[in-house]
């Protein structure tokens, strides 16, 4: 400790307004003392005067040495870096993010600071999973919605997540999107339900950018027109439709004559009736009423083929319904609880295809939240996290930190580096970055994603010091005399130099070597935290499947409105085939 108080002493950076009082109390109440002990008299006022004077200055100085024996951290850490104190809260806290090391004092996040948003970045196993358990029971409690985006399967998580809504009794609150495992998973249309233009830009992220390759943006076009008139139609006859009837009426000319007849019925004078009567007549054999089997497969195939392997297999069992147990919409409303797993490691292309329209169906959500008035939106804000978000991450996602907050929305996504967004497009990692009000760091392996954290966090202006010690030695004697004679010289001088320079306040290094579960929190782009996350109590207590089941069945599909039918083009596909 006396090392420890040495080192502080000379580290210590004089200056500002308090230690320039207390010097200045000390050098006059010093001067004034030694006038009273010589002079040999003075009155007690004055007497009393030095003692203030002295007792102030040694007060505030001894403070200034002393303050490491003070300032002791409340939690250990081996990475202790003396950033802010987190505010004492006065009203009642929202979400508890942490304590702070050096203080102990917990960090709290406002509501409105929820709602801006905030980006976790960090590697695997360093506690960014663990932090978020710890707002999903903060959240749960509240009788706030959340949705679990996991980009992984991991059985520890769902059961984590469905122990914690028994734990407050809101076990049939708890829905889960499974598609490697349909038997445990609710059921879900992501493109039955909203405007036909959304759904049409929706199913187009299926299909990569063509914005270079002039001839391959053609028949993307046209995939989009294919499917915005299509929709349109299906919505205007009251047909209840899913992924696999779409890919049928792309690719079968039976199954969109039948579209058209049944459109022509209900609404023979109808706008969309006319808009699809010219989008077939492009596929339209001369002269007659029937289809070009070979020119409409050749422009729609892509996109049916598409269509067609997201809709099949597991995917579809969850997928391919007419009275879906998950409405969206209807689930942020009523603060439900939905935990989606995303089979990225064994089902790469279909797992972010399946993200991708999970993603659009809430950008719509999102617009028709903000159509609402705010009392009407969730309170407390739904809660969106997005576990390994780099591993389903699309340029979809640049618009939801920017409106999401007036939805009342909270966008979470959690990453290991900044690459993961910069891979997409620079202007969507711009977008997240810059729209995410909280931002929380923990341990870094990338060297790059440290700097350009380093730097984000900024610098501050700190006062470097060098110490120089000369010390010489010589000896001289006489060219001529009669003795030997010999002079012997040392010398030895010590100066110190300071210089004031921008440092990062905290390096690369630091933002490496931060131990798992601490994390730094920068709030605002002023207020920087070094935190301590605690860990919940274990929540992997099993998954009770036969009890987990037994929600799924209660949670009833939706039926659908007596005016709609089910289109069951894929169930009588062979009527359309062979007709």
């Amino acid at each position: 400790m006396i090392h420890k108080l040495i080192d502080h002493f000379y580290d210590l950076e004089w200056g500002g307004t308090l230690d320039t009082l207390a010097l200045l109390l000390l050098y006059s109440g010093l001067i004034r003392f030694m006038y009273l002990i010589f002079s040999g008299y003075g009155e007690w006022f004055q007497w009393l005067m030095v003692g203030t004077f002295l007792t102030m200055a040694f007060i505030w100085l001894s403070w200034r040495i002393l303050q490491p024996l003070f300032s002791e951290a409340s939690i250990p850490s081996h990475c202790l870096l003396e950033l802010d104190l987190p505010p004492t809260v006065k009203t009642e806290p929202k979400i508890l993010l942490g304590y702070c090391c050096l203080s102990g004092r917990p960090l709290h996040l406002t509501k409105d600071e929820i709602m801006r948003h905030i980006l976790m970045v960090g590697q695997s196993g360093v506690g960014k999973t663990n932090l978020a358990f710890l707002m999903f029971d903060q959240q749960i409690q509240n009788r706030g919605g959340m949705i679990f985006i996991d980009g992984k399967i991991d059985y520890q998580n769902i059961e984590k997540l469905w122990n914690l809504a028994e734990k407050y009794e809101r076990g049939k609150d708890f829905f889960i999107l499974q598609p490697d495992d349909p038997s445990i998973s609710h059921t879900y249309n992501p493109i039955l339900f909203g405007d036909a233009d959304e759904k049409a830009d929706a199913l187009m992220l299926l299909i990569p950018d063509t914005e270079q390759n002039a001839g391959a943006d053609y028949y993307k076009q046209e995939a989009k027109q294919a499917l915005t008139c299509i929709l349109q139609a299906l919505q205007a006859a009251k047909i209840a439709y899913h992924l696999m009837d779409l890919a049928i009426l792309l690719s079968v000319p039976k199954a969109l004559l039948d579209l058209e007849q049944q459109l022509a019925f209900c609404q023979p004078n109808g706008r969309e009736l006319k808009e699809l009567q010219f989008f077939m007549d492009k596929f339209s054999v001369t002269g007659s009423h029937r289809i070009d089997v070979k020119k409409l497969r050749e422009v729609l195939g892509g996109i049916s083929g598409r269509l067609f392997s997201l809709g099949s297999g597991h995917f579809g069992q969850i997928m391919n319904v007419y009275e879906p147990q998950v409405k969206l919409l209807e689930l942020v409303l009523q603060n439900k609880i939905l935990y989606v797993a995303l089979p990225t490691m064994g089902k790469d292309t279909s797992a972010k295809n399946f993200a991708s329209l999970f993603i659009a169906d809430l950008r719509t959500v999102i617009a028709n939240l903000q159509k609402k008035l705010p009392e009407d939106r969730p309170n407390p804000p739904f809660l969106v996290f997005c576990d390994e978000a780099g591993s389903y991450v699309n340029a979809s996602w640049g618009r939801i930190p920017e409106q999401a907050r007036s939805a009342h929305i909270a966008f979470v996504p959690a990453v290991q580096t900044n690459a993961n967004f910069q891979a997409v497009s620079h202007e969507l990692h711009q977008m997240i970055v810059g729209n995410s009000w909280v931002k929380i760091f923990f341990k870094l392996g990338n060297q790059e994603t440290a700097l350009e954290i380093a730097e984000l966090i900024g610098k501050s202006k700190r006062v470097k010091r060098a110490k120089t010690i000369l010390q010489t030695m010589g000896k001289s004697k006489p060219m001529v005399g009669p003795l030997p004679q010999v002079q012997w010289a040392n010398g030895h001088s010590l100066s110190w130099v300071e210089s004031e320079d921008e440092q990062y306040t905290v390096s690369p290094d630091d933002l490496k070597k931060l131990p798992p579960g601490e994390c730094l929190v920068l709030v605002g782009g002023e207020k920087l935290y070094h935190l301590k996350v605690p860990f919940l109590d274990d929540l992997s207590l099993g998954l009770d499947k036969g009890k987990l089941h037994e929600y799924i069945k209660q949670g009833i599909p939706s039926p659908l409105s007596e005016e709609w039918q089910p289109a069951h083009y894929f169930a009588e596909l062979n009527t359309y085939i062979y007709q």
